[in-house]
């Protein structure tokens, strides 16, 4: 099998402008997701070629070419947001200067005339897309002896159709599995896939995709209740299609494999895996195309209550009382909504933080046992009714954000924290289309 660009992670060559820019001299290049970084000895000629003079690099003021190009023997790899990141430059020290040049993402290309810079189509994977879905590509049928041993297993592997979401960035989940084998060692592997892809009418940049992964990487972290990795996976462009050899007639699309440092709200650690025991609080199928395409088209209107609600998912190392403060921000925003829509205040105007958490309860229309019921087994009494859960939330709010007022006891903030996501995620679920009954089926 042709290695890639995710298998090439440190290669030598040469660093080209793009089409027409001409050669600027060699240099190592190192591909990870975590970064992909350029390394450049920086003589007098290749300083000159990337605009970068060491008067320059002495002031912390280098500037290099966006967009580059780096060519080895495997291939072309573009390489876009280039910036200088850092120097070993030392003033009168005579060992040669070298730049380090970070990129936003690289990808593989077949020459230097073609346009990467710009995408039509862009693919990634989000951690417990695949079950959320329901989309499989992969289907076995087991068959055992009278002894209970296996005697036969067929696996047969065809993808179903996409799911088409539709909005102005041509949403699709597109079902895809993979085959990989070796006879020398006798293993054979299929993976099954499930990929959130934007294909637009015209190219634009990888920002403007960007920005529906993340809407859709949101959406899973407030089904699953937990932070779902994102990776983007390849990326096309429609000046570059897939043709016939012969004819050059055009027959779809030419994906190209893509590492990118970005991976939405997460990091280049997030699992794109989720525990095989994971449940969502809902799924495609409870939400709906429909549900999706709102969510993405409404993504401005909801971002001051999901924003800091999926953002926390991700942050595992930090003290309990942040988990706090962006939950209470998250429960404000909705509450704000909530109180404009029923005409409570006046854009601009403000409610009490417990009259927000009130507001959001009465206009919940399904059972609040589970945010109600705390953790008896680490000694946070089940709540009464909706009152005393909001005053509780309430006063580890005031903990964790005065510096007057006692830090809160961790356990208790822990779990308050956690039930109040949960009734974001509860209002959420319902206000985009999935019924109280299956949510209420679900969170238990």
């Amino acid at each position: 099998m042709t290695e890639g660009i995710r298998d090439l992670t440190d290669r030598v060559g040469w660093i080209h402008r793009t089409a027409g820019g001409g050669r600027i001299g060699a240099g190592r290049l190192k591909v990870s997701e975590h970064e992909i970084a350029l390394e450049v000895p920086l003589d007098d000629g290749i300083g000159a070629a990337l605009g970068v003079s060491t008067g320059w690099l002495s002031s912390g003021e280098a500037v290099v070419p966006e967009r580059l190009v780096f060519i080895d023997h495997d291939g072309w790899v573009g390489l876009e947001g280039c910036r200088v990141r850092r120097s070993n430059y030392r003033v009168f020290s005579e060992l040669t200067p070298w730049v380090e040049i970070h990129a936003d993402y690289a990808v593989e290309m077949q020459g230097l005339d073609e346009d990467f810079w710009n995408l039509s189509g862009v693919r990634s994977e989000i951690a417990g897309l695949a079950g959320w879905t329901g989309l499989s590509s992969l289907h076995s049928q087991v068959t055992r002896n009278d002894d209970g041993l296996l005697k036969s297993v067929d696996v047969t592997a065809n993808s179903p159709s996409a799911v088409e979401i539709g909005t102005d960035y041509g949403l699709k989940l597109v079902p895809h599995f993979t085959a990989t084998g070796s006879r020398s060692n006798g293993t054979f592997l299929l993976k099954q896939h499930v990929y959130v892809q934007t294909s637009t009418a015209q190219p634009e940049s990888f920002d403007h995709h960007a920005e529906v992964h993340q809407s859709m990487q949101d959406l899973l972290t407030v089904a699953y209740g937990t932070g779902c990795g994102l990776r983007v996976e390849s990326a096309s462009s429609a000046r570059h299609p897939l043709t016939a050899p012969r004819t050059g007639k055009v027959i779809g699309e030419k994906w190209r494999d893509v590492v990118a440092v970005w991976h939405g709200r997460g990091n280049p650690d997030a699992p794109t895996e989720l525990p095989s025991d994971s449940w969502p609080l809902f799924t495609l199928a409870d939400i709906g195309t429909d549900g999706v395409r709102r969510w993405i088209e409404e993504v401005d209107d909801w971002i001051r209550v999901v924003g800091p609600l999926s953002s926390s998912c991700f942050q595992t190392s930090v003290v309990i009382e942040l988990h706090v403060m962006q939950t209470a921000v998250s429960l404000e925003a909705l509450g704000y909504r909530i109180a404009l829509r029923r005409n409570k205040i006046e854009p601009g105007g403000s409610l009490a933080f417990p009259q927000y958490l009130r507001l959001i309860a009465d206009s919940l229309d399904c059972d609040l046992a589970s945010v109600l019921r705390g953790d008896p087994a680490n000694g946070v009494a089940r709540f009464d009714d909706f009152s005393g859960w909001a005053d509780a939330f309430n006063d580890v709010y005031r903990q964790a954000k005065h510096a007057d007022h006692p830090l809160p006891d961790s356990i208790r903030a822990s779990v308050l924290a956690k039930s109040g996501s949960l009734l974001v995620r509860l209002w959420l679920a319902r206000e985009f289309g999935v019924s109280a009954a299956e949510l209420e089926k679900n969170v238990h």
